[in-house]
Order: structure tokens, then C-alpha cells, then sequence
């Protein structure tokens, strides 16, 4: 039970890391938080840094959930006897990486948007 609730928080601190924060910060020096919409998503992303950087952060984005679903949730497969208990499983893992993402504990839990 240990390794299932460690792979969640594992997807939680991954749903947390922001790229639309840190290209602001690498790309023009600017906190987006400050600029825009005020959001760390996507969208004020392709608005404040452009379109490659926006593109760049909705890739990263959509990978940071891919990965933890497929990634965290296939590490265990080995361990489930049904299907049903994987499935669950991965819907657990899912919401931890979202739950990262909107309310993330590197920006004071004020994350971007699903």
C-alpha cells in the first residue's frame, strides 16, 4: 500500500512543476503570475511568451499527465490481479497529477487550469 501512495504523491509533485512559470522566468525574466490573465497555464503563455513557448508548455503539460498515468500507473502493473483494481488505480494516479497541476506547491498552490 506504501508504494501505491508514494507513486501518488510522485504524480502530485509532478502535476506541480509549471513550465509555463520557469520558460517566463528563462525566456523573458517575467513572472506570468504578473502578466495577462495572471494564470501559469498555456493559454497566458501563448499570449504573454509567444507561440512556440505556449506550444511548448501545452506539449509539456499534456506529457506530465501522459507520463504519469502511463509511467507510474504501468510500473505497477505486475501488482493488480483485475483489471478494475489497475483502472482505478490509474484514475487515482490521474487526479493526483491534476490535482499538481492546478494547485501547485512550488507557487503557493495556485497552479493553471484544466
Amino acid at each position: 500500500m506504501i508504494p501505491f501512495f508514494f507513486s501518488m504523491i510522485l504524480a502530485y509533485l509532478l502535476g506541480s512543476i509549471s513550465p509555463s512559470y520557469l520558460l517566463g522566468k528563462l525566456l523573458k525574466g517575467i513572472d506570468l503570475r504578473e502578466h495577462g490573465s495572471g494564470n501559469v497555464g498555456a493559454t497566458n503563455a501563448f499570449r504573454i511568451l509567444g507561440k512556440g513557448a505556449g506550444i511548448a508548455v501545452l506539449l509539456f503539460d499534456i506529457g506530465k499527465g501522459f507520463f504519469a498515468i502511463q509511467g507510474l500507473g504501468g510500473f505497477f502493473e505486475a501488482h493488480f490481479t483485475l483489471p478494475m483494481d489497475l483502472l482505478l488505480y490509474r484514475i487515482l494516479i490521474g487526479l493526483s497529477v491534476i490535482a499538481g497541476h492546478n494547485w501547485t506547491l512550488f507557487l503557493k498552490f495556485k497552479g493553471g487550469r484544466v
